[in-house]
């Protein structure tokens, strides 16, 4: 098929998308102000913020789709996509149990976790055998998929918290030997509580973990998805969406 044609089918399935979901609106996952997820989340003073919520409201005026929020914890939010309360949360795959239940959108962003230590007292990462024995602390409810078999097993300590915050002030009073932290939210809580934990910590030169993420989306909005991943495309070719990214990293 020409170019000519694809450009002329793909402006017709716009045309029935525009058709099909006039006045509709997406609700989407917000982590509470407390995450400080770079991606989806309520800022202090509970305004929707973060790179896929910036993505989805550009691309969803472009159908007159309107964009509503609900705040709720991430071990919340998978239950309320698989119920319908919500239709859209920004998450991987891989931290999902039943992801194939959902619409994913192409890749947005990946997300990289390291491995933090005390600078007097590093813990040197190199592969996985060098965690065996310690005391890690990690995010309550989290899975991570290359270590995860080895805390089932005993071999590395599982120390959870219910947030990074409170992770890293174990390790400052010791009482882990390292914590796992994405590299986005350990950067803002730096920022953030400089007086507790600038230039405390040192990162593993390796990732112990990374995932790719997406927006799910309740199967319902199967029509929608293509469209945005086509958006998507287009944003990442003419510059719009690396403006997006660079606001946040």
């Amino acid at each position: 098929m020409n170019y000519r044609k694809r450009i002329i089918l793909f402006l017709l399935f716009i045309s029935i998308i525009s058709f099909a979901y006039a006045e509709t609106v997406i609700i989407m996952q917000l982590d509470p102000p407390s995450e400080i997820a770079p991606h989806a989340y309520a800022d202090k003073d509970g305004k929707a913020s973060g790179i896929m919520v910036e993505l989805l409201e550009q691309i969803a005026e472009k159908q007159g789709i309107k964009v509503i929020y609900r705040i709720l914890p991430r071990k919340r939010a998978e239950k309320a996509l698989s119920g319908g309360s919500i239709d859209a949360y920004a998450t991987s795959r891989t931290y999902l149990e039943k992801h194939e239940n959902y619409i994913w959108t192409e890749v947005i962003d990946t997300s990289h976790d390291y491995l933090y230590s005390l600078r007097e007292d590093a813990v040197v990462f190199r592969k996985t055998e060098d965690l065996f024995g310690r005391r890690i602390g990690t995010r309550l409810g989290y899975r991570y998929k290359f270590i995860n078999s080895f805390f089932e097993s005993g071999k590395i300590i599982r120390d959870d918290a219910l947030r990074e915050y409170q992770s890293l002030l174990k390790l400052l009073r010791k009482r882990v030997d390292a914590v796992i932290v994405n590299e986005l939210i350990y950067n803002n809580l730096v920022e953030t509580h400089s007086n507790l934990f600038k230039n405390k910590f040192i990162r593993s030169s390796k990732a112990v973990d990374s995932a790719d993420l997406c927006i799910a989306f309740n199967r319902k909005w199967a029509e929608f998805v293509p469209f945005f991943n086509f958006e998507l495309d287009v944003m990442k070719k003419n510059g719009e969406f690396q403006k997006i990214i660079d606001k946040y990293k």
